[in-house]
Parts: structure tokens; sequence; C-alpha cells
């Protein structure tokens, strides 16, 4: 098994918010409302604030209709332009990733 990779940040730790995630992220959404909230650096493309929180209540409206209630665990996961290029250089075929 090969040996774990641990790296650090040369910055302190950051303190984890002890409020969910998304009411983290969305504290203040609707008073930056046009304001980019996320930008993709190759592209350009921004998802403001606004945007972000109607995506988020859509995706939580998605959840509860199919039985995802508070406490489930759950993952989402999303081919970037990022990643869809690292994996392309990957080798094909079994083994780690």
């Amino acid at each position: 098994m090969p040996e774990p990779r641990i790296h650090t940040s040369e910055y302190p730790p950051v303190d984890t918010p002890a409020t969910p995630i998304w009411s983290t992220v969305l504290a203040g959404a609707a008073e930056r409302g046009d304001h980019p909230a996320l930008i993709d650096g190759i592209s350009g493309q921004t998802i403001t604030y606004a945007q972000l929180a109607h995506m988020v209540e859509r995706m939580a409206a998605g959840f509860a209709e199919n039985g995802v209630q508070p406490g489930t665990s759950s993952r989402c996961t999303a081919r970037t332009r990022c990643c869809t290029r690292w994996s392309s250089t990957r080798p094909a075929g079994p083994g780690p990733r």
C-alpha cells in the first residue's frame, strides 16, 4: 500500500464553522446578489450569489423529493474541466488512480 501523502499549508489553520456549510456559504448571499460567487479560472464563466443560492435550493428540493433527510449522508460528484484533463492523462486499466 502506498504511503499517504499529507500536504500541509504554510498558512495557519482555518477555523471550521459550527454551522452547516450551506448556511456559511450562503450567509449574506441576498445582499451580494449579482456579485460573483464562483469564477471559472479557465473560461471566466461566473455564477453569482443569487444564482448559487437558487442552485442550492433546487438541489435541496431534489434531495428532499428523493427521501434525503437532515442527517442523511450523501455525496455529489461532478466532473470539471481540470479533473477531465487530469483523468485523460492517467493510464487506462485497473489499479490505484
